[in-house]
């Protein structure tokens, strides 16, 4: 009997040392596997905000190149606009003229302001119509 405990005995420490070990197997496997893991989302989360850095260095790239193409072409309307309407304004004080006309027809009148106005002659005009 004392034989059959002792064997008992022993299988039942051979049993739970067994079960121990593989207890510690799957621990050590579930941690690597664990590591493993982090490691993976960490390589991930790494590319991903390298990507997200690429491309927010682009987008500022291209938002500065877009700001100085403006600048260049403000700058190019704005020689243009200067060159073509130069002679409507100098450096000489300006000055106020009033003039009065008076004219037997609607038609004349009007012909004259659009006179003045596509001359550049006149920056306002305005009509009164006064019967005597």
């Amino acid at each position: 009997m004392e034989a059959d405990k002792a064997k008992a005995a022993a299988e039942t420490a051979a049993a739970e040392a067994a079960a121990a070990a593989e207890k510690a197997r799957t621990t050590a496997e579930a941690a690597a596997a664990k590591a493993a893991a982090d490691a993976s989302a960490l390589a991930s989360r790494q590319a991903a905000e390298a990507s997200f850095k690429a491309a927010m260095e682009a987008k500022k790239k291209k938002d500065q190149e877009q700001a100085e193409k403006h600048k260049r072409d403000m700058l190019a309307r704005k020689e243009a606009f200067e060159a073509r309407f130069k002679h409507v304004w100098g450096t000489s004080a300006t000055g106020l003229s009033i003039v009065s006309m008076t004219f037997p027809h609607d038609h004349n009148a009007d012909d004259a302001i659009k006179a003045a106005f596509a001359n550049s002659l006149s920056a306002e005009i305005h009509e009164s119509i006064e019967v005597n």
